[in-house]
């Protein structure tokens, strides 16, 4: 039954996430369903176990007082817990592995385009980076909302203490969530950076005359623009994390700009 529950989570579960939002489950927009789907899958085994395995007659041993019992338990448990993780982690490997062909390119000519930085145009899905954002959201949900709750479904149905087990699984969501937050920053600081000396030069700027300064040059005004539409990227999807993306972002334009 255990690894019937962890078969239903991690089998087939990555491969939709990202594609669809979810306005009806009572979650923020940026949420899924994904992570009620994981916690209903993960109680249903628990109580599935409970009800069929673990009941005990009036004259028989409670069965988790073996040791042995306890170990495979929580073994099981964790690796319930996590499988839900590992479906994230499949989406975020498959992310990270795309075509880099497919990345923004930022054009040196400063233009008034206004295209979409949450919608793939011509798939009509979110792209890339706003699946990268959900995924964050769905895990940060997860571990905030998710796993206490089903901390307490465990005390529950009386299962043996599995604070460790818990823990541990926190730790893997937070591994996951690690790797796409730097997965993300990569493909949004890469092409900011890439275009600044471009268009540096674009301008035809003669560095041996002596000019008087009468307002920033126009490289510095996209620059500020391409943080501005960062910014807004985030926000519409998982805005406690704006003031730490923002925060790689500027780092990387400053150390372009006093290396140039």
């Amino acid at each position: 039954m255990w690894k019937l529950g962890q078969a239903c989570l991690g089998g087939q579960l990555h491969i939709r996430e990202g594609s669809e939002t979810n306005d009806k489950q009572g979650l923020p927009k940026n949420i899924q369903f994904k992570p009620l789907l994981f916690e209903n899958r993960v109680v249903e085994t628990l109580q599935l176990v409970c009800e069929t395995v673990l009941q005990c007659g009036p004259k028989e041993t409670d069965i988790f007082l073996q040791i042995n019992v306890q170990a495979a338990v929580k073994r099981s448990s964790l690796s319930l817990l996590q499988a839900f993780a590992t479906a994230l982690d499949k989406m975020a490997e498959a992310l990270k592995n795309k075509d880099n062909k497919q990345l923004k390119q930022l054009s040196p000519i400063i233009t008034s385009e206004n295209h979409s930085v949450l919608m793939d145009e011509e798939m009509d899905k979110p792209s890339d980076e706003a699946k990268c954002l959900i995924i964050l959201s769905n895990c940060s949900y997860t571990v905030k909302s998710v796993i206490p709750r089903l901390q307490d479904s465990l005390n529950k149905y009386g299962y043996p203490d599995m604070q460790l087990v818990i823990k541990s699984s926190v730790s893997r969501f937070h591994e996951v969530s690690s790797k796409l937050f730097n997965l993300y920053v990569e493909r949004k600081c890469d092409p900011v950076v890439g275009a600044i000396e471009p268009r540096m030069y674009a301008s035809s700027f003669n560095w041996e005359l002596d000019y008087k300064p009468t307002g920033v040059s126009l490289y510095i005004k996209q620059t500020i623009m391409d943080m501005i539409e960062i910014h807004s990227e985030v926000f519409a999807i998982s805005p406690p994390i704006v003031s730490k993306v923002l925060t790689k972002v500027v780092e990387a334009v400053v150390e372009e700009l006093a290396r140039l």
